[in-house]
């Protein structure tokens, strides 16, 4: 019984050094931005970090879903600047070591007058080793922008409560200003800020329909 438990240990340790192998990691895999058509050009990043003491050499590769031929989207991955960038292109990069700032992945859509939704995604591998991981940039673009007002006819914020006001089929999306999309919800007519941390600022999208409303909030 001993003797499993202990083969039993180190298989665990040995996978968990594997799962650690892994020559480069994110501060985060995804990040979601939340604009109007016109607040463009857009840019965004994610962090890589290197588990090595030398500079390595990776590749990216580039995978659209719903983006349209329209957005002129470029990438910086600190080696270079691609522009423009189109599913399934790709290109190596340095991975640095012993930066003073961390290495940014940098996005960039231009959306020439075309809201959608979409994600842009770039497969990050090592070329040497064949380990590969994802990092997703979701877009959600509106046709139309407007900030929080007391009179709008769209909703109100009763008592830390947003209450939609027409009681149309409503989408809600809470982005915070990292990028993260801390709710998502479906056929809503309010919605209890409570649930939200205080004095964070956060990203608001109502979708009616083929209406989109953006604005600002903290939650004081």
């Amino acid at each position: 019984m001993k003797l499993f438990q202990s083969i039993l240990f180190i298989s665990t340790v040995l996978l968990s050094l594997k799962a650690n192998s892994q020559d480069f990691y994110f501060n985060n895999k995804e990040t979601t931005l939340i604009k109007s058509v016109n607040q463009t050009p857009a840019h965004w990043y994610i962090e890589i970090y290197s588990n090595l003491s030398i500079e390595k050499t990776l590749k990216w590769k580039a995978i659209f879903d719903n983006i349209p031929n329209e957005w002129t989207v470029n990438f910086d991955d600190q080696t270079q600047n691609h522009l423009p960038v189109h599913h399934g292109d790709e290109s190596n990069f340095t991975l640095f070591y012993g930066l003073d700032f961390p290495q940014k992945l940098i996005i960039g859509a231009n959306f020439n007058g075309v809201a959608v939704n979409g994600t842009i995604s770039f497969e990050i591998s090592d070329p040497a080793t064949n380990d590969k991981d994802t990092i997703h940039f979701h877009f959600i673009v509106n046709p139309l922008s407007v900030e929080f007002l007391e009179d709008n006819q769209v909703f109100r914020i009763e008592k830390q409560v947003i209450k939609v006001m027409n009681h149309k089929n409503t989408t809600l999306n809470i982005v915070d200003s990292q990028g993260r999309v801390v709710q998502q919800m479906q056929a809503i007519d309010e919605f209890d800020l409570s649930l939200l941390t205080k004095g964070v600022l956060y990203f608001v999208q109502l979708i009616q329909s083929d209406d989109s409303y953006l604005f600002k909030l903290i939650n004081e």
